[in-house]
């Protein structure tokens, strides 16, 4: 609900997410080193003594002003985010709760367009990774990559971050991608990676199941009973498929968890345009459900066949296949085509530009994935993703699969594609 009062600003100030953005921007970059190598000159315990009353690294808040017009946040949310950046402020090494970013995450989603906001949400999801990766709670950090991945996954910064979680993982021993395209792990002895471990889904206690051979569904209770058996239907239908085209299949029971809609963007941290997730951590395959009508929609079906696919090319490669082979696969096997998706005009301008958004990073990873499926065949990719399992890394697969590294084929492709429409 909006709320607006005329004798006073409501709005959070420009300045307030101006600062506490650059403050949280300047911290992140160093959080990690400053938690990992403290300064030798100072011993522990006077750096225990000294933590309290120690100076902020970063410029205080400066009081509030008007803010821009459409921000439309209440008195009590403005003193939230003021707050909650002057603790920041007060503890460069403290990072904010999961409460603290829900909320932040809450104010979020209904203003998508509002990109001070994003800002500030992702930088605090930022400094929490930051934080669990220095304590050593490495599926906290996971959990925190995923939703920072789902606002700002094409930053250079995300992945400097998830190599060093994975290197403090141990690489190859979690079996997790975290979309870090060419990076080896040690490869076992035995020339095949072991089996992957899997965190149990979270999942409430007061949700309705039903299951069948390859699906765990869970629900919220008779109102949504009627959407879950459509859900496991398509599942089922859908899986027989892909097990075909993969001639594989994941050797587990897939869990499925259906959400309320703010419960969805709250509890995954999915942008607000994301229609489904699914998370390599614990193998789950998350929906947002509440507003749909008593059965399944017919568009919901192309989402669950594109986590579904994720699904399987999850497990094939052993969690070593990048960010855009996984969305392009998964674009294909619901049956997208490039060309189909997007006019002539559409076509030259994303040869022009490359990836500068969210919408041409999803396109050309169609393209490049389209291509590789239609050149090699589709024998040949999944020989691809098998082969990333056994050697350890999305490089090693290309090489042993193509004899080529996955860059010098993804740079072919794609200046095929520039020549092609630019």
């Amino acid at each position: 609900m909006r709320i607006d009062h005329e004798d006073e600003p409501v709005a959070a100030s420009h300045a307030l997410l101006k600062v506490g953005i650059a403050a949280l921007l300047a911290l992140g970059a160093g959080f990690v080193l400053l938690r990992l190598q403290p300064s030798s000159e100072t011993p522990p315990q006077a750096r225990a003594q000294a933590s309290a009353d120690r100076e902020p690294q970063f410029p205080p808040l400066p009081p509030m002003g008007s803010a821009p017009e459409g921000l439309a946040l209440t008195r009590e949310d403005v003193a939230f985010l003021s707050e909650l950046t002057a603790k920041l402020n007060r503890d460069p090494m403290g990072g904010p709760d999961d409460d603290e970013i829900n909320r932040v995450q809450a104010l979020f989603v209904p203003r998508p367009e509002n990109a001070k906001l994003r800002t500030f949400l992702v930088e605090l999801c930022y400094r929490r990774a930051g934080v669990d990766l220095a304590r050593g709670a490495s599926d906290q950090a996971d959990s925190m990559l995923a939703r920072i991945r789902s606002l700002d996954g094409d930053s250079p910064r995300l992945s400097a971050l998830e190599l060093e979680a994975r290197t403090r993982r141990g690489g190859v021993l979690t079996g997790r991608s975290l979309g870090v395209p060419g990076m080896a792990a040690p490869a076992p002895d035995s020339g095949t990676a072991p089996e992957r471990e899997r965190a149990a889904p979270r999942i409430d206690a007061d949700k309705s199941q039903i299951q069948s051979s390859s699906f765990d569904v869970r629900f919220d209770g008779e109102s949504q009973s009627g959407i879950a058996r459509d859900v496991l239907f398509v599942l089922d239908r859908a899986y027989t498929r892909l097990s075909d085209i993969y001639y594989d299949k994941p050797n587990r029971k897939i869990p499925v968890i259906l959400h309320s809609q703010q419960d969805y963007y709250t509890k995954t941290g999915s942008p607000f345009w994301s229609g489904g997730v699914y998370n390599s951590h614990d193998g789950a395959i998350q929906i947002p459900v509440k507003g749909m009508p008593s059965t399944l929609p017919g568009e919901m079906e192309n989402v669950l066949v594109h986590e579904l696919s994720h699904a399987f090319v999850d497990e094939m490669s052993g969690g070593f296949a990048s960010r855009d082979l996984q969305e392009g696969l998964a674009q294909y096997m619901e049956g997208k085509r490039i060309e189909e998706e997007l006019t002539l005009d559409e076509l030259k301008r994303l040869a022009r530009t490359g990836r500068q958004s969210v919408m041409s990073f999803y396109m050309l990873s169609l393209a490049v994935s389209q291509q590789l499926v239609q050149s090699r065949g589709q024998t040949a990719v999944n020989q691809l993703l098998k082969a990333m399992r056994e050697t350890g890394s999305e490089d090693g697969g290309f090489q042993k699969t193509f004899g080529r590294s996955g860059a010098a084929m993804r740079r072919d492709i794609l200046e095929t594609f520039w020549r092609r429409y630019s």
